[in-house]
């Protein structure tokens, strides 16, 4: 109006999208405020949902894992009071239930085997003995580190059975492993190095 009012040239536009949010936020402020309040409740609500099932999936899983620890432990006190059967049921459950989603898991299934093949060896039976202490050896490699003082432990008690069979031949390397594991795994001091060089 103020152009043509002074014999000036006249431009008129379209107004532009912020100039008509703005005035649709300055004629409606009571909706626009309860709209902005209800979406963040919503966000809010949301984030606080996912945390609390995030929270509650590691709770389970924390109680799982203690759970499979306190059973182990009674199987392997069963185990030591030379109640082979109850034991031994105990493990294989473990082991059936084990789908092995994360590392601890799998360790905790190896370990379950080495404890099946001792069951085996002080039930009498060699021969069972000596196939599931290789299947124990095999899930230590696969499921522990390189140089894990725990595959030095499995190789030790596979070779423990193979002398037991006068099979020094064959327990030899196995206690050479074992050995170079723990002087590269624990201090020169440690017992196990000088338990695992007498061996040699």
């Amino acid at each position: 109006i103020q152009h043509y009012l002074d014999d000036e040239p006249v431009s008129a536009a379209a107004p532009s999208r912020a100039y008509r949010v703005r005035k649709f936020v300055r004629r409606n402020k009571v909706v626009v405020i309860a709209s902005a309040a209800v979406v963040a409740a919503l966000i809010t609500g949301i984030i606080g949902m996912a945390s609390g099932l995030v929270s509650q999936s590691q709770r389970r899983a924390i109680a799982e894992r203690e759970r499979a620890e306190a059973q182990l432990n009674y199987a392997a006190s069963l185990q030591s009071q030379a109640k082979y059967a109850a034991a031994e049921v105990l493990f294989r459950r473990e082991l059936e239930s084990n789908l092995g989603a994360r590392p601890q898991d799998r360790q905790r299934a190896a370990r379950t085997r080495l404890q099946l093949a001792r069951m085996a060896y002080d039930r009498g039976n060699p021969a069972e003995s000596e196939k599931l202490h290789r299947d124990a050896l095999a899930a230590y490699r696969a499921d522990f580190p390189p140089g894990d003082p725990n595959i030095a432990q499995a190789l030790g008690d596979l070779a423990g059975i193979l002398q037991a069979q006068k099979r020094f031949a064959e327990a030899e390397p196995l206690i050479r492993e074992a050995h170079e594991i723990h002087r590269r795994a624990v201090p020169i001091d440690h017992f196990m190095i000088a338990t695992s060089g007498t061996l040699l």
